[in-house]
């Protein structure tokens, strides 16, 4: 079953997303195409604000978590651990 999360960025969170943009998309694209614990990414990006694309409103993950309602896919969008 797929699940999308959406995150929306606080209005200050430009500097803080430019500091561990590179740390993120590490995290997330070491769990593309490889499954852990049952989830699967399939999809993210980051959500724009503005039609030239110049701010960012947030961001949003496609994950797979195989099991309809199984909240499986939590840890994967955790990256504190």
């Amino acid at each position: 079953m797929l699940y999308l999360r959406i995150c929306f960025d606080r209005q200050d969170a430009s500097p803080l997303r430019d500091e561990l943009r590179h740390r993120h998309r590490e995290y997330i694209g070491s769990h593309v195409g490889a499954p852990l614990d049952g989830v699967q990414v399939v999809q993210g990006g980051p959500m724009s604000s503005s039609d030239d694309i110049t701010r960012n409103a947030g961001s949003f993950l496609v994950v797979d978590a195989g099991l309809p309602g199984s909240m499986a896919c939590l840890p994967i969008l955790d990256d504190s651990r």
